[in-house]
C-alpha cells in the first residue's frame, strides 16, 4: 500500500515537526527543539560568514551599503541610530538600573553594573590592541603623534576639565583628590595628609633603583637621611633623593652617590652654590666613612 505523503500545514497541524516529521513541535513554535537549534546555527554561521566578507570588503554589516567608520565595524549612520536608540532606552529606565544592559541594578553612583563595565572594559582592550597605534583611544579618530594614546584636542580637553575640576574643588574649600574639607595640614594643597602619604609610597616604589647603578638601597641605608640638614630619608614634607656629586649620572660609585633633602638636592643641582659650610660638611661625611 502506497505510504501517502503528508504537507508540511498537515504536520504542524497534527503537531509534528515538518523538518524530520519525528518530534513534537515546541509551545508556540512551528519546529521542534532539535530542528530549532539546528537552525539558529547555521543561520548564526551564515550571519557570521557573510559579515566577515562584508567587513573585509569595508562595507557595513548592518546597512550593507555604506562604507565603515575609521577604525570601527559600522558605519556613520549605523553609529548613530544607535547611539539615539540607546539615548532614549537609558531616559526610560530609572537612576538604579544600568542603562547598558536594562536589568541588573547599577553600582554606586555609575550608571552600569559591574557585568557591563567588565564587558566594556573587554572591548576597549581588544580595540585598542588593534588600532591604538593609528587612532585617538578617546575620540577614536586618526592621530598624527602616536607617543600618546590620545589625540592633541583630546588632550588639551582632558587637561582643561581636570583643571576646570581642581579649581572649583579649591573654591569650595575642598581637595582635590578624595574631596575631603580642607582643615588639617598637610605638606599639599591639593592633598590631605593620608592622600599625601599614599603619593607619597607610590612615588617611592616608582623610584628606579636601577637609575643609580642598583646602590640606591645601600645608600640609603647608610645615610639614613640628608647628610647636609640632617633630615630624615621617608619624612613626606622633604624626602630625601639621592645626588651625584660629581655631576656625572653614569657615575653610580659609592662614593659619588649622597643622600640629600630636596632643598639641599635643589641646591646642589645648581639653584644656589653650596656655601663653605655645605661643603665641609659633606666632605666630612665622606671622610668618616671612607676614610681611605
Amino acid at each position: 500500500m502506497k505510504k501517502v505523503k503528508l504537507s508540511r500545514q498537515e504536520y504542524i497541524a497534527q503537531g509534528i515537526c515538518p523538518r524530520c516529521r519525528k518530534y513534537p513541535l515546541l509551545e508556540h513554535q512551528k519546529l521542534c527543539e532539535a530542528c530549532l537549534k539546528y537552525q539558529r546555527e547555521n543561520a548564526q554561521k551564515h550571519t557570521a560568514r557573510k559579515r566577515s566578507e562584508w567587513l573585509a570588503q569595508g562595507i557595513c554589516p548592518s546597512c550593507r551599503h555604506n562604507l565603515l567608520a575609521n577604525g570601527k565595524t559600522r558605519c556613520e549612520d549605523c553609529l548613530r541610530s544607535e547611539a539615539d536608540r540607546m539615548k532614549e532606552k537609558r531616559q526610560q529606565l530609572p537612576d538604579t538600573i544600568c542603562k547598558t544592559c536594562g536589568v541588573r541594578p547599577a553600582v554606586g553612583d555609575t550608571i552600569s553594573c559591574e557585568q557591563c563595565k567588565e564587558a566594556r572594559s573587554i572591548r576597549w582592550h581588544k580595540w585598542a590592541a588593534q588600532f591604538s597605534d593609528d587612532f585617538c583611544t578617546r575620540c577614536r579618530k586618526p592621530k598624527e603623534d602616536k607617543q600618546f594614546a590620545q589625540c592633541e584636542a583630546c588632550r588639551e580637553e582632558t587637561k582643561e576639565k581636570s583643571k576646570t575640576r581642581r579649581r572649583q574643588l579649591l573654591e569650595d574649600n575642598l581637595r582635590t583628590r578624595c574631596e575631603n574639607p580642607i582643615e588639617d595640614e598637610s605638606p599639599s594643597t591639593h592633598l590631605c595628609t593620608s592622600c599625601w602619604e599614599i603619593e607619597f609610597i607610590r612615588r617611592r616604589k616608582n623610584h628606579s633603583n636601577t637609575r643609580f647603578g642598583g646602590q640606591l638601597e645601600a645608600i640609603i641605608k647608610r645615610d639614613k637621611g640628608c647628610v647636609i640638614c640632617g633630615q630624615p630619608y621617608g619624612n613626606t614634607k622633604n624626602s630625601a633623593v639621592c645626588h651625584h656629586i660629581d655631576g656625572d649620572v653614569s657615575n653610580n660609585t659609592h662614593l659619588n652617590l649622597v643622600l640629600l633633602c630636596r632643598k639641599c638636592h635643589a641646591v646642589a643641582e645648581g639653584f644656589k652654590a653650596l656655601n663653605q659650610d655645605q661643603r665641609q660638611v659633606m666632605i666630612a661625611f665622606l671622610q668618616k666613612h671612607y676614610p681611605y
